[in-house]
């Protein structure tokens, strides 16, 4: 147990010091006023609610951000170690594959964590309640699936670019899918043709394999309706799920490449 945890926090505090270094820090000092000013500002342009308008601003874009950058520190600091030839050098100091992938996830999803929680903070300015604390629980959630997944592709995609639209692909499709299946089940009403039967079954496939992401943080839990314990257990399994999956993946994926 020593040797491992010596071969851990290494691995670790590299993933933090690359953070520091790629002026991480700075961009989340710069988002998080940059964030509260665009909030006052749609403040004063509304009539009522202005609360409520300025949580829902500060809630809707602390997600998209906090997933943008975790998802993009993650696959650009595994190609920049690729690059510089330092996984090679790691795994010459006969550490494990496994311990290096899961102490690699072990840095990017605690940093993802750290992100969200910064960039929260302008949501709990606004609401400072349970509801809040819950909706910023199950953004971890959330940031937890996205690090994971970006990590194994990052492992199989050697491009940063090709890398990132993967992810993206897969966020945006994991995001509205469900919208997608309702079009589709609401076009077979209409017109019960093979074509249509065929997307639906497709649809309904995909919808199987991916998470609901709508499904977390939502910004409703926030303003009107907070999310119930059952929700946040639904949240935390599928999180838990996603995760083994893609890092199982992952760890696959390395096991066979010849470094």
């Amino acid at each position: 147990m020593f040797m491992i945890r010596n071969k851990v926090w290494p691995i670790i505090l590299l993933a933090y010091r690359e953070a520091f270094s790629s002026q991480l820090l700075w961009v989340l000092l710069l988002l998080v006023p940059l964030t509260l000013g665009l909030a006052e500002l749609l403040g004063t342009m509304a009539l009522t609610e202005k609360t409520a308008i300025k949580a829902g601003f500060s809630a809707g874009l602390t997600r998209w951000a906090a997933l943008f950058i975790a998802c993009l520190f993650t696959i650009t600091s595994i190609a920049r170690e690729r690059d510089n030839k330092l996984n090679e050098l790691l795994f010459s100091l006969s550490i494990n594959r496994s311990t290096f992938y899961l102490s690699k996830f072990a840095a990017y999803g605690s940093i993802g964590l750290l992100i969200g929680s910064a960039l929260s903070l302008t949501v709990l300015l606004y609401r400072p309640t349970a509801s809040t604390g819950l909706w910023i629980i199950s953004l971890y959630f959330e940031l937890l699936i996205m690090v994971s997944f970006s990590l194994m592709v990052s492992v199989v995609v050697n491009s940063v670019i090709g890398a990132a639209s993967v992810v993206l692909g897969f966020y945006l499709l994991a995001r509205s899918i469900e919208a997608l299946l309702l079009i589709a089940n609401s076009t077979l009403e209409f017109e019960y043709t093979l074509a249509n039967q065929m997307i639906t079954l497709c649809l309904t496939g995909i919808s199987w394999l991916l998470p609901k992401l709508n499904q977390f943080a939502q910004i409703d839990s926030v303003l009107s309706s907070p999310m119930d314990i059952g929700k946040i257990l639904h949240n935390a399994l599928t999180a838990l799920a996603y995760v083994l999956l893609t890092c199982l993946m992952g760890l696959i994926d390395l096991s066979r490449k010849r470094l």
